[in-house]
């Protein structure tokens, strides 16, 4: 838990909370930087005011870091009594076990057994000779100033281990602030009185007669009110902390925060809070919020500012130990408890981490059969054999960690551990692992794994391991770095390792083997600069490069080993090793917990722009949370020559292949979100349209037929035969069949275009996709009676294939064919001195536009005269069947038929007449959109992740919430549902994007158009409100939505903005303005301005 910082308060990360720190005079940087785990400080002048004020704000937040397992220690010289009555009564959280008060300068430590038991643990009681010498210097220095003035002082006795001499009894408990008017006085008095030396001669004479009386070690301080002599202070308190809760749990001392207010000399004494700095460098912090008119000594940073500056650097830390806390909200928090064997490779991939350019599954850091660890890159493919597709590539485990304990390892078992739990915290993108092990001998040892990809440094990745042995002293031995796989297909080729011992980072490098993509993947390790100083060696085994630490504990004494990796490939440029030693160099640096406190803020950053709230669902809240983490952890808008695949980065599933989901189901999220994201990936298609063009020249048509199946040249990847369960092989025509996916691609570039209007993207890509597809479309068509068709094709349902005139697959064409020609007349009229040469580049003509709108007004479209859309030619002749009647049923409909009576039926697999619906819904009448959906939903057996959402969607779009909802369970729930079989292999990336556009563009009502965007939001009775932004033409909107009552738009830019509701002329909004809809006689009316 060690930060990146030395002691004395010298800064080395600037993370800031933002908090007010404006009551300090000036800035105390590791107040909002570093997060202290113990914190000690005066009472009196520093928290509060005096013993008489109210102190509830300081318990509030004080209780707030008890709860974060943060040591309070309280320094006074008053007795316990007044701490309780004033402060620690009023603490009532079950953490009060971390507060300890420190009374009668440093005589006494009182812990707290419950919120309302105090125990005295440490006690400093003076024997009766020491009591005795106590008195007899006291009495000796009254007498002396009695017989040598007129002054009268008073001896008070009844105080532990000490004796105050008051030197002007008559003004009772002066406030602090009064300090100067005070030192007036009392010397004003004692030479009025005859002793001319005043405050400063009764101090001399203390020192003098204890001397003289053998009490060597007295401790004589003064507060100008009294002088006093005693057998301890408050430097006994400071050495109490770093004995008894630093060294026992091995905290560094540079994890202590000081504070005080009077570390400086006052009317020329010491300072009441001196003696809290030790002589010897300890490296701890000292901090000083009093007003110091005689300065402050070296190692003390001056804050000033009393009380209120106290409080604000509370807050402040706080603070921070909320950021590197998981997230207090149930509905940013997925676990698993307890451990199943049969669920691991289900849960590491849906608690995977990512950044885009790289996934992590959270694998057991030990290992074991039941784990299946994978870290993978965007873009790096290998074929396993030269005649096979290309698979994603599996890069060394980064977390393998094994861990010993009195040379027992230990790993987890289903029967031997006391508590365990895997949390992955979605607000921050961070994992945990809590996990307390029972060993041999009932040996308890805790281990806390901790683990994430930096979402703002792609390449660097930060794993923590914090080691306690719970109630055994021992050798403990850590051994992690990176652990090969050398028999797996899919695992990148090590060519050599390289151990570092001097510590400064080893690395190994890779090569795929027929790719030729290089890699090197470094890390580094560092033990916690504690009490306990632990040996570290690197070991190289044929398939491990390991980091090994081992010490000596004793019970209770933590241990935190801090790991940093990067990863680097020839794909990001040369010098891969010279990149990887800056890389650790910099995340070294920082250390863990600044690089948490980045995380947590990167991550903040995004959901602010991706956050849906539901209220009134908290289980759909959490759903749509789930599926908007994983979308956000596989953005790269970093790399425009990588997309996301089908299974993201969290496992190897559909050998990490990317698929048409990419453009229709997960790209509006990043359009609406990130668009930056959402621009990469579509060039992507660009970059891979040699690949397209060779495709359809192969299948003899021309312009560009985008694989089905994708990696990094646009090749078509799709296997051509599947193996079943028993061997079987099975044809995959899907790589030849489902030509729709140049369609897909090309509806992809025009809904992000329309919603950017980024026209250099445009000039750039977009037009060249568009073109080439248009081209694909005009050649593959077939004239035939009756219209243009599109023979031998597969639709999204590929429970039919080799089928004419698919009506998914011809409308689609029809549409991509109608905006290519759009597109060029849009060129033509706006950016008209680059059509030349863009119309050069294209080999284009007038002559072939106007052939595409020809073209496309002639392809059978598949609507009969009663509404019903035909999925293709034949279908209404097939077999009917009612899926329903097919329910419960636990295997796929096609398995429960049978493929061949699957092929002869109606039976459906996913969305195909019905994404149409949804796609191109300004073609559709409502009234045929209802007719459709209703009859495909009793002949769809959803046999796709991808389907219930679009079901769903144009069901919430109709009013049909029973419907909708329904889908909304089972589309949330599609990785959820507990079945180990369904995500070991990664999440469904596309069934989220379905799922966040179902919320959004179902239930939100979002659609957009040409000449602008426009709403109408239709909520679930027992859903309240719905508040979600989308971004808009460089504008961002956010809309909150209270069921059947309003909507509030707030818009953010520049500039007008043409938005309305959905049925009604659009309307000119103006930027920095709020609007409201209201809901009027079952509709909503156009927006008004809010006042």
């Amino acid at each position: 838990m060690a930060g990146g910082r030395t002691g004395h308060g010298t800064k080395l990360c600037n993370y800031k909370t933002g908090h007010d720190m404006k009551a300090c005079e000036s800035v105390f940087p590791a107040a909002s930087s570093h997060p202290f785990r113990i914190i000690a400080f005066d009472w009196d002048g520093t928290a509060v005011k005096n013993r008489k004020a109210d102190a509830r704000q300081v318990a509030r937040v004080l209780e707030g870091l008890l709860d974060y397992q943060i040591f309070i220690v309280v320094i006074t010289g008053t007795n316990f009594a007044n701490i309780n009555r004033q402060f620690a009564s009023l603490i009532r959280t079950p953490n009060k076990h971390n507060l300890f008060v420190c009374t009668n300068r440093g005589s006494e430590v009182f812990g707290f057994a419950s919120a309302r038991k105090p125990i005295l643990i440490h006690g400093r009681e003076a024997r009766p000779e020491e009591n005795a010498l106590l008195d007899q210097v006291a009495e000796a220095v009254k007498r002396d100033i009695e017989n040598q003035s007129n002054v009268k002082v008073n001896i008070i006795y009844k105080r532990l281990n000490r004796r105050k001499i008051d030197l002007i009894p008559e003004w009772k408990d002066p406030e602090k602030s009064q300090i100067g008017v005070l030192l007036h006085a009392t010397n004003t008095r004692l030479l009025e009185g005859g002793f001319k030396r005043g405050i400063k001669g009764v101090y001399e004479l203390t020192e003098k007669y204890a001397q003289a009386f053998g009490l060597t070690d007295a401790r004589i301080t003064s507060d100008v009110k009294h002088i006093e002599i005693g057998l301890t202070d408050k430097s006994d308190s400071i050495r109490w902390v770093i004995n008894n809760l630093a060294a026992s749990r091995n905290i560094p001392i540079a994890d202590i925060l000081v504070l005080g207010d009077e570390f400086g000399p006052v009317a020329g004494f010491e300072g009441s809070d001196y003696r809290m700095v030790l002589p010897e460098d300890s490296g701890m912090t000292y901090v000083s919020v009093g007003k110091e008119p005689g300065g402050v000594p070296r190692r003390v940073l001056r804050a000033s500012g009393g009380p209120r500056c106290f409080l604000s650097i509370m807050r402040e830390q706080l603070a921070l130990q909320g950021k590197l806390a998981p997230t207090e909200d149930e509905a940013f928090l997925f676990s698993e408890k307890g451990f199943d064997p049969l669920r691991q490779r289900e849960i590491e991939a849906l608690m995977a981490v990512g950044n885009g350019y790289l996934g992590i599954r959270s694998s057991l850091e030990e290992g074991g059969r039941a784990s299946e660890p994978a870290m993978m890159v965007a873009g790096v493919y290998d074929r396993p054999s030269p005649d096979l597709p290309e698979d994603i590539v599996i890069f060394p485990d980064w977390l393998f960690t094994r861990v010993e304990a009195n040379g027992e390892r230990l790993f987890i078992t289903e029967h031997n551990f006391i508590e365990h739990q895997r949390i992955l915290d979605m607000k921050k993108g961070i994992f945990r692992r809590i996990w307390r092990h029972r060993g041999a001998g009932g040996n308890t040892t805790w281990i806390i794994y901790t683990h994430f990809a930096c979402l703002f440094e792609p390449h660097a990745l930060v794993f923590r391991i914090l080691l306690i042995p719970e109630n055994y002293r021992g050798k403990i031995k850590v051994e992690t770095g990176l652990k090969n796989f050398p028999t797996r297909k899919d695992f990148i080729h090590t060519i050599n390792k390289h151990p570092n011992e001097a510590g400064s980072g080893s690395y190994e490098k890779g090569k795929t083997t027929h790719t030729d993509i290089s890699m090197v993947e470094a890390y580094v390790t560092r033990a916690t600069e504690g009490f306990i100083q632990p040996d570290r060696r690197t070991r190289s085994r044929e398939s491990e490069l390991l980091d090994e630490w081992q010490w000596e504990s004793e019970p209770g004494q933590e241990m935190t080993i801090s790991k940093f990796a990067c990863i680097y490939t020839s794909r990001d440029g040369i010098k891969l090793e010279r990149k990887s030693e800056l890389t650790l160099d910099k995340l070294e640096e920082a250390g863990v917990d600044n690089l948490m406190l980045e995380q947590a803020d990167a991550w903040e950053s995004r959901w602010n722009d991706s956050k849906v709230t539901l209220a009134g669902d908290r289980e759909g809240q959490k759903l749509i949370n789930f599926a908007t983490y994983h979308l956000i952890a596989a953005g790269n808008s970093r790399d425009d020559r990588v997309s996301i695949g089908a299974r993201t980065l969290t496992g190897p599933g559909y050998r990490g292949h990317i698929f048409w989901d990419s453009e229709v189901y997960m790209l509006p999220f990043f359009v609406f979100t990130d668009p930056p994201t959402a621009r990469a990936m579509l060039m992507y298609r660009y970059h891979t349209l040699p690949g397209a063009r060779r495709k359809a020249k192969a299948g003899g048509w021309e312009g560009a037929l985008y694989a089905w199946e994708s990696t990094i040249t646009g090749d078509e990847m799709t296997p051509l035969v599947g193996i079943g369960p028993r061997g079987k092989k099975t044809p995959i025509l899907s790589g030849q069949l489902e030509q729709h996916i140049s369609a897909d691609v090309a509806y992809g570039v025009w809904f992000y275009w329309n919603a950017t209007l980024d026209d250099e993207f445009l000039l750039k890509a977009g037009a060249e996709i568009l073109v080439e597809t248009a081209r694909f479309w005009a050649s593959r068509v077939e004239e035939k009676a009756g219209g243009l068709c599109i023979t031998n094709v597969e639709g999204p349902d590929e429970y039919h294939e080799c089928i004419d005139n698919n009506a998914f697959t011809n409308m689609m064409a029809a549409w991509n064919l109608r905006r290519a020609a759009d597109v060029l007349v849009y060129i033509q009229a706006f950016h008209a001195p680059q059509w030349p040469a863009f119309r050069s580049r294209m080999n284009l003509s007038d002559a072939e536009k106007d052939r595409w709108h020809e073209i496309a007004g002639k392809i059978i479209g598949g609507t009969r005269n009663d509404g019903l859309i035909e999925q293709f030619e034949g279908y209404f002749d097939l077999e009917d069947i009612n899926v329903f009647d097919y329910e419960p049923r636990m295997a796929a409909l096609d398995v429960v038929l049978g493929r061949k009576k699957t092929q002869i039926s109606q039976a459906v697999k996913q969305a195909d007449a019905v994404l149409l619906l949804y796609l191109l819904e300004e073609q559709f009448d409502p009234d045929v959109i209802r007719k459709n959906l209703l009859y495909y939903d009793a002949r769809t057996a959803h046999g796709s992740s991808l389907s219930p959402s679009i079901y769903g969607l144009v069901a919430a779009r109709m009013g049909l919430m029973k419907m909708a909802l329904r889908y909304f369970r089972q589309a949330g729930l599609i990785d959820l549902s507990g079945n180990p079989a369904i995500s070991a292999g990664g999440v469904h990336a596309a069934a989220m994007g379905g799922f966040w556009q179902q919320l959004v563009m179902g239930f939100g009502g979002v659609r957009t158009r040409r000449d602008g965007i426009v709403f109408y939001p239709q909520l679930p009775s027992r859903w309240r409100r719905m508040d979600f932004s989308v971004k808009w033409r460089g504008k961002r909107l956010d809309l909150d939505i209270r069921r059947s009552k309003t909507i509030l738009l707030d818009i953010e830019g520049t500039g007008p903005v043409r938005a309305g509701i959905y049925g009604k002329p659009l309307q000119n909004l103006e930027c920095g303005r709020r609007y409201v809809s209201e809901w009027s006689e079952g509709t909503w009316d156009k927006f008004s301005e809010y006042k």
